[in-house]
């Protein structure tokens, strides 16, 4: 962090203590939830199958909206509401016809890439310590996993 960094000198509203405790209480609940014995460590991804920027929902933080407005796009191009996460917050768009992230993007041998990889948001980052995992991903580990 760069030394002549000032908290309030953000653009984005500062989070109270309160929120910073829920927070870290509901990520510390889901740390070994759903990964069982996946290891960060070791875990590599991808095959490029893109399943997992096919059926998740992304939810953008401000810094994910900066991040990626960085690049030209403008907020409505790549976000929308959703109501049901509450009051001004925003979820990544998804393709008009379904199938997928609208920066996922289907190369000519069949893989999938991210556009915005470099600047894709935090979730996506976290995948699949963080989420939901998909059953339909096969990440490279899986590989050398006795019966499978």
């Amino acid at each position: 962090m760069s030394a002549s960094w000032q908290p309030s000198s953000s653009p984005f509203p500062q989070p109270s203590n309160n929120q910073i405790v829920l927070i870290d209480t509901f990520l510390e609940s889901q740390r070994d939830k759903k990964t069982g014995f996946l290891n960060p460590k070791t875990f590599q991804c991808c095959r490029f199958c893109g399943e997992c920027c096919k059926k998740t929902f992304v939810w953008l933080s401000p810094w994910d909206v900066h991040r990626i407005e960085s690049l030209g796009f403008s907020k409505e191009e790549f976000s929308e509401p959703d109501s049901n996460l509450g009051k001004g917050a925003l979820v990544l768009k998804k393709k008009a016809d379904g199938s997928g992230c609208i920066f996922l993007k289907e190369e000519s041998d069949g893989t999938f890439n991210c556009s915005i990889y470099e600047h894709r948001p935090a979730i996506c980052r976290k995948y699949p310590f963080f989420g939901d995992p998909i059953s339909d991903c096969r990440p490279k580990t899986f590989e050398d996993t006795p019966g499978k």
